[in-house]
């Protein structure tokens, strides 16, 4: 996806390098298929890098909006932006409860 967007190496390494790789791709993928043009997700793109950099480490529970527009708060236009992803993420765990590797994701299998 990041080489159909971006002509430079530099830019496209960055992108694959960066944190949440399948799930940003999963997310950008969802907005090409909804009709999003190559500026628009370029955009996307460059957001959702931040965003995962931003995000880090946080378990996935933790991710609430509140949560979220916390730690994007010096950042305040990349909130929309995550609130769209963590939705978007909401909604696929509950589409597939296994993470992006396909092993089950502890958030959404009950234990036991």
């Amino acid at each position: 996806m990041f080489d159909q967007l971006y002509t430079s190496p530099v830019a496209i390494a960055r992108r694959h390098s960066g944190p949440l790789l399948k799930e940003r791709l999963a997310f950008l993928a969802h907005l090409a298929n909804q009709g999003y043009s190559h500026w628009g997700l370029q955009r996307k793109a460059s957001h959702l890098l931040t965003i995962a950099q931003l995000l880090g480490l946080a378990p996935r529970k933790a991710l609430t909006p509140a949560r979220v527009k916390g730690m994007v708060a010096d950042q305040c236009r990349l909130y929309g932006d995550a609130i769209q992803w963590l939705q978007f993420r909401e909604h696929r765990e509950h589409r597939h409860p296994h993470s992006f590797d396909g092993r089950p994701n502890p958030d959404t299998v009950p234990p036991g």
